[in-house]
């Protein structure tokens, strides 16, 4: 007598193919991850990673400001004036 075999639902050799490319997306994700987490590390460049810089006098204070007023902050009151200008027009 001949036994029929069942052929319905999924075989050993495609579970395991499955199974496999799932690994390859995720060691791929997990490597794109890692990378995007060692890039986020502030890196001058050289390559090596920025420090503060030191005030030791009254001057590097003085430099200091000057730097953070060089900073244009009306740019940022423009476009919050343009969105609001669009959220009103909805």
């Amino acid at each position: 007598m001949q036994t029929k075999q069942n052929s319905s639902g999924f075989h050993v050799v495609e579970v395991i193919l499955v199974v496999a490319i799932a690994a390859v997306f995720g060691f791929i994700g997990w490597r794109v991850y890692v990378a995007q987490d060692t890039k986020s590390a502030t890196v001058n460049t050289q390559g090596q990673p920025q420090e503060a810089p030191t005030i030791n006098a009254t001057s590097d204070l003085n430099e200091a400001t000057a730097t953070i007023d060089k900073i244009d902050l009306d740019d940022s009151d423009q476009e919050l004036s343009d969105m609001q200008g669009e959220l009103n027009s909805l």
